[in-house]
């Protein structure tokens, strides 16, 4: 089987659904697993279980590790021109590896759909929620991990830089700003990559922390701390970016009534990095 010339980015910590993401891998390709965040000895087996030819492992030490500066260290570490944004929960179908290598020859940016699994109704909720953020929401030009892939000669036309390692929580939503200011060739795929269930709660937890890495991102653009909760508020009661009449339109009033608790956790988060900011 001749080498692929594609570089899959894995990070994980204590994801033990590593082993069927790495058992979809169907193509030889390089494999860069970056383990972070002080990683379960599971899920450090079954990274060496699978070290070799095709397969590096990046060890990135403490317990700081944002997801923007893992991504960035595999990025860094890997051999190929092009790159594919994975997650430990996701599985790839057949072929689709060979397929996206193959578009990035005349694409420079390749996106692959993800479908969110579920087995039961909350499940369920978080699944469509996510669907509306990564297709409908923002146009559908939305370009959100995992399944993102890209030639690293892109660098040179978003301002010098992969991920924004100051903001740990919402770094693609901030990628795909400075991806869609560019006159890159995209391509969205119809084809999926499979998610693993998520739960209400997690699903809460990570709207939180997005809400953080809004607020950082906000900071960054010198944009003051009352400004940026007014506009988050009315930005909301207003609907202004018509995010509660696209969620009924497509999924009715179950799916409204549980964006407006991830918008709640969301404006949560940023508020607590607020006092995080003045407290430190």
């Amino acid at each position: 089987m001749s080498k692929i010339k594609l570089s899959v980015i894995i990070p994980v910590s204590k994801d033990m659904k590593l082993e069927q993401c790495l058992e979809s891998v169907d193509v030889s390709v390089e494999v860069i697993i970056v383990l972070n965040n002080n990683p379960s000895d599971g899920v450090r087996k079954i990274a060496e279980s699978h070290s070799g030819q095709d397969f590096k492992l990046v060890h990135l030490g403490g317990r700081d590790c944002n997801l923007s500066k893992v991504f960035n260290q595999g990025i860094k570490n890997s051999s190929n021109e092009k790159i594919l944004i994975m997650n430990s929960d996701c599985t790839f179908l057949k072929g689709q590896l060979a397929n996206i290598s193959d578009l990035l020859d005349s694409y420079d940016i390749v996106k692959t759909r993800i479908c969110f699994n579920y087995d039961s109704y909350s499940e369920k909720l978080v699944s469509k929620m996510r669907q509306l953020f990564h297709e409908h929401f923002n146009d559908g030009k939305n370009l959100f991990g995992p399944g993102l892939a890209f030639k690293k000669s892109i660098k040179n036309k978003i301002n010098g830089y992969f991920y924004d390692e100051d903001i740990a929580w919402g770094e693609d939503g901030e990628l795909t700003k400075r991806i869609n200011r560019t006159n890159l060739d995209i391509l969205k795929l119809q084809s999926c990559i499979v998610h693993a269930p998520e739960t209400i709660f997690h699903d809460l937890k990570v709207a939180v922390k997005i809400g953080g890495g809004k607020r950082v991102a906000d900071a960054k653009a010198n944009k003051a701390a009352v400004r940026g909760i007014l506009s988050l508020i009315l930005g909301n009661l207003l609907d202004s970016k018509r995010h509660f009449r696209i969620s009924y339109k497509y999924f009715g009033v179950h799916l409204v009534c549980y964006l407006s608790a991830w918008k709640t956790a969301f404006l949560l988060g940023y508020l607590q990095q607020i006092v995080k900011r003045k407290v430190n």
